[in-house]
């Protein structure tokens, strides 16, 4: 199943498109953790596309591309924005970056995705994959684990 969201970009956008992507994840059958996930990760996704890569201009648009199998749940945001390097981003943890207010999107990202890519093609695309690993409507905290979970990278 796919769903295609052609979105302004403003704020009210992002609860709207994720209120879209969670019904259909729940449709899916997709457990409590994993909805928990999307929420966090996707969010940040969309408020990335929404603030830094359009610069909260309406008459800008924000894409959303999300394809839902029983094995996984793959989420594309797309902005028309430069974008940016996934290994140049900051550590949010380092003692530098600590106190600053922003910088922990993409950390929380790679930190609930089980893959994050980035793509520029005319724009700015990042593209979160998750593996479907909670059985059908549980409310159980089943998540892959690992150390390369933390990086984004599948295990």
């Amino acid at each position: 199943m796919r769903l295609i969201l052609r979105l302004p970009a403003s704020k009210e956008s992002v609860s709207w498109a994720l209120g879209r992507v969670l019904e259909r994840a729940a449709a899916l059958g997709a457990g409590r953790s994993l909805r928990h996930r999307l929420r966090t990760a996707v969010g940040e996704a969309l408020a990335n596309a929404v603030v830094h890569g359009s610069g909260e201009e309406r008459q800008r648009t924000v894409t959303v591309r999300a394809d839902f199998a029983r094995s996984g749940i793959r989420i594309a945001v797309r902005d028309a924005g430069p974008g940016f390097e996934l290994a140049g981003a900051s550590d949010p943890a380092c003692p530098e970056s600590i106190e600053r207010p922003g910088g922990r999107g993409l950390f929380l990202m790679r930190a609930l995705a089980d893959e994050v890519r980035l793509r520029r093609t005319g724009g700015c695309e990042v593209v979160l994959g998750f593996r479907i690993t909670d059985p059908p409507g549980d409310g159980g905290a089943s998540m892959p684990s690992g150390p390369d979970r933390a990086h984004g990278r599948p295990q």
